[in-house]
């Protein structure tokens, strides 16, 4: 070989150790890049793992004031064909909640402070006494929710009962869907 063509070879040959290191210092930044995008949290907060458990604390007029009751002849809707239903409604303002509630003598119902929380009612009408027994809120995604309500029907009475529950819960979205389930145990 000439000494023009050993150079050139010498050229080459050193230029593939400087191409290889390139590709992987190449390599190596997107897989930094990757990982740290991928592991990034949105804001600093880290996406919440569903379903949540939602805590509540029940809502009872006439526990707060004597003189005021859930006022079953306004506001609420019964539906007498379908024993087992129920009605939700999620009140945001007093002005909503006055339309549940009757007082007398004193003419002024138990407010919620509604820029912090939430009123989810939910009433229904059994041909039997009932009463609940356990109640469970749980948030299933962001805007979706699931309240299981269990009850315990009394056959031995032959009385039929419109029933209401109450919760007052942390301010919900105005955008949310609260799936209902009741599930009943005779007795």
């Amino acid at each position: 070989m000439t000494p023009k063509k050993q150079n050139s070879k010498k050229r080459i040959s050193g230029l593939l150790p400087a191409i290889h290191l390139t590709e992987l210092l190449f390599s190596f930044t997107l897989v930094l890049l990757f990982i740290s995008f991928t592991s990034c949290k949105k804001d600093g907060v880290t996406e919440p793992t569903y379903p949540i458990i939602i805590p509540f604390e029940e809502y009872n007029p006439n526990s707060i004031n004597r003189y005021c009751y859930w006022n079953p002849w306004s506001g609420f809707s019964w539906d007498y064909e379908d024993y087992y239903s129920a009605t939700l409604t999620v009140i945001n303002s007093n002005e909503e909640l006055g339309n549940y509630i009757l007082c007398h003598m004193e003419n002024n119902y138990p407010e919620i402070d509604f820029s912090k929380y939430s009123l989810i009612l939910v009433n229904g009408f059994y041909n039997y006494c009932c009463s609940i027994t356990k109640c469970l809120l749980q948030q299933t995604s962001v805007n979706e929710y699931q309240l299981d309500i269990e009850m315990r029907y009394y056959n031995e009475f032959d009385a039929s009962t419109n029933w209401v529950l109450a919760l007052i819960v942390d301010k919900l979205p105005k955008e949310n869907n609260i799936e209902l389930f009741l599930n009943g145990e005779k007795k």
